[in-house]
């Protein structure tokens, strides 16, 4: 899901460290001893990569000041899938027997991020040519047409409903009524005038009621199309403004946390030790939250620790991202711990390099947070 997830980071690596004479690569065993805690810093950097945010469960579009991180701006594109016919007692054959006299657009909101209590002007514009979600990054664009119509949102709104004009209609009623509606029609473009609020809607769900929707009505059938494809770009003006020795974490934006695990420092230190186990902790700020009506996303859904290699590129194996453990968030501290990055240490400790497994090629040196 795209979201803006707002932390503040700092590292320190927890890693519990047997006598070094017991070395080994799996846990320490029964013989190893009394385990001592050990806590040391990891280089914590920035590094500009960027955010996919095609197909995520939900896009965004909307224009924010937020007084800590700087005006922030979402546009979306989305394109939609085959129709259902919401009269029971009639078929698409039903539909498309008859002109199209009205079209909205339906836009459940799914994120707020801004002030609750501001309302966000729209301009509404046709994407021009097909375009490919899958892989698609927060710095995208397509290309589009001309501007449809404008329209407001209140912020705090539960569904947007946006009236197409009477010519847009009528210009593209047969594309409406189409057997083939797939592949002569690309979509719409969101994007955010003004307003201080982004809102998000979805396009993937259990429930079709809840998402993204455009629906056609004819003189006795309605037609919904289902939204199914969406790209979410994102652009910030401004600095953030941060306590001191703190580093930002927002979806979205070119930027990723990255922890450099080959710390000269650290493996002459701790060379040759055994481990028990071994956790990152982040521990996070908790002054980023809800302002008044300003309202600000959780701090996040959920965090990956990733590998990635020297220039910054996702390692796999296969064809697979290596994603070496899912976060954990508790008592404002952001914890990575499991048996691999156990190993994982393990092998950097003993001189060897950090690979999938024993036998792998997929090696790194980088852990990106993300």
């Amino acid at each position: 899901m795209t979201r803006f997830s707002c932390l503040a980071l700092a590292v320190l690596l927890f890693a519990a460290c047997d006598d070094p004479s017991n070395v080994g690569l799996g846990l320490v065993g029964d013989e190893g001893g009394t385990p001592e805690i050990v806590r040391v810093s990891l280089p914590l950097a920035s590094l500009d990569q960027a955010e996919r945010t095609g197909n995520a469960n939900q896009s965004l579009a909307g224009i924010t000041d937020d007084p800590a991180l700087g005006t922030i701006r979402a546009a979306a594109y989305l394109d939609f899938g085959s129709a259902s016919v919401l009269n029971t007692n009639s078929t698409l054959s039903d539909f498309r027997a008859s002109n199209v006299v009205g079209v909205t657009l339906e836009l459940p909101v799914s994120y707020r991020y801004g002030d609750t209590l501001s309302t966000v002007r729209y301009a509404l514009r046709s994407i021009t040519a097909p375009f490919v979600a899958t892989g698609a990054e927060s710095d995208t664009s397509f290309a589009v047409g001309d501007v449809i119509t404008t329209f407001e949102a209140q912020a705090n709104a539960t569904t947007v409903s946006v009236a197409l004009p009477d010519d847009w209609v009528a210009r593209l009623d047969t594309t409406l009524r189409g057997s083939n509606f797939l592949n002569t029609f690309n979509g719409f473009y969101l994007e955010p005038l003004s307003g201080n609020a982004v809102l998000g809607f979805r396009q993937f769900s259990v429930s079709a009621q809840s998402l993204a929707s455009l629906t056609a009505r004819s003189a006795s059938d309605t037609v919904r199309y289902v939204a199914n494809t969406g790209v979410t770009t994102i652009s910030r003006s401004g600095a953030p403004s941060l306590p001191a020795g703190a580093m930002l974490l927002q979806d979205g934006f070119r930027h990723t946390l990255v922890l450099d695990m080959n710390d000269q420092a650290v493996n002459a230190t701790y060379a040759n030790a055994g481990l028990a186990r071994a956790t990152i902790e982040l521990p996070t700020l908790s002054t980023l939250g809800d302002v008044g009506s300003y309202v600000r996303p959780p701090a996040f859904e959920d965090l990956q620790l990733v590998a990635i290699d020297a220039d910054g590129n996702d390692v796999v194996s296969g064809t697979s991202l290596l994603i070496l453990i899912e976060g954990d968030l508790s008592d404002n501290t952001l914890r990575f711990s499991s048996a691999r990055l156990q190993q994982l240490v393990q092998r950097n400790l003993l001189g060897n390099p950090l690979c999938y497994d024993e036998t792998s090629t997929d090696c790194f040196g980088r852990l990106a947070i993300r």
